[in-house]
């Protein structure tokens, strides 16, 4: 949907913004009735005044996959990758202002981009770059690890381009809970030739893999299933 203001000889239209949703069943919408899941997608600032040509632009802003990410906290950083290029219509590059706000709009990161190649296909991050690094040609790569809580967070990427475009994209990172309980005594004496139980209860809605080891010689693996968070389960350790 395409939205706009002005577009009188008195008001003339200042600005159009791009919002992306579904219609549903029905094809038709009012503007000043959006749907609660409407994302606005681009704020472009029109040129105002006669004569002249309006200058036009080439502007790409890329999310760099994966833009939904399930983790842990881990200490070694959850990054969010994006790629930005921005040409006029002269062949002129424009640097680009980024600003990354957390759900309540509140900012949390800013920082200038020079643009991206204006023919560069974005397959991926490059292959051998460093993660939390801001590149010449366009590839921007920032962690938030430190932004996050446990749970459901989403980000909201807002670049502010040299050509007065303001495009829009979205992140969400869910942060799982992992830990490991378990009752069972420092020392488990059982009969020779018998099997040693041990029980114990797995945290974290997201699969995962017990190592089970004896003297320190690993001797199984488990995978433990998203569904297994907070059930007591049993292992037994062969004699």
């Amino acid at each position: 949907m395409i939205k706009t203001t002005g577009g009188t000889e008195s008001e003339p239209i200042n600005y159009l913004d791009l919002y992306e949703f579904n219609y549903g069943e029905s094809n038709t919408l009012r503007d000043d009735d959006l749907p609660s899941d409407t994302k606005r997608i681009a704020h472009i600032v029109l040129p105002q005044g006669g004569g002249g040509s309006a200058t036009t632009a080439n502007t790409k802003l890329v999310r760099i996959a994966p833009t939904s990410i399930t983790t842990i906290f881990n200490k070694q950083g959850i990054f969010l990758r994006f790629f930005y290029s921005c040409y006029d219509n002269s062949g002129e590059s424009h640097e680009g202002t980024y600003s990354l706000r957390n759900s309540n709009n509140i900012e949390l990161l800013t920082g200038k981009i020079n643009s991206g190649a204006i023919d560069a296909t974005v397959n991926g991050w490059p292959e051998g770059r460093a993660d939390g690094i801001t590149y010449d040609d366009g590839y921007v790569s920032l962690n938030v690890e430190s932004f996050c809580r446990l749970g459901m967070n989403t980000f909201n990427l807002v670049m502010t381009t040299g050509t007065n475009e303001t495009l829009y994209r979205q992140y969400t990172v869910d942060i799982k809970e992992l830990r490991l309980e378990s009752n069972a005594p420092e020392t488990l004496i059982t009969d020779l030739n018998s099997t040693a139980e041990l029980v114990y209860t797995p945290f974290g809605a997201l699969e995962k893999y017990l190592h089970v080891s004896v003297d320190d010689n690993e001797i199984d693996t488990v995978l433990l299933r998203a569904n297994n968070t907070g059930n007591e389960l049993t292992y037994n350790i062969p004699a």
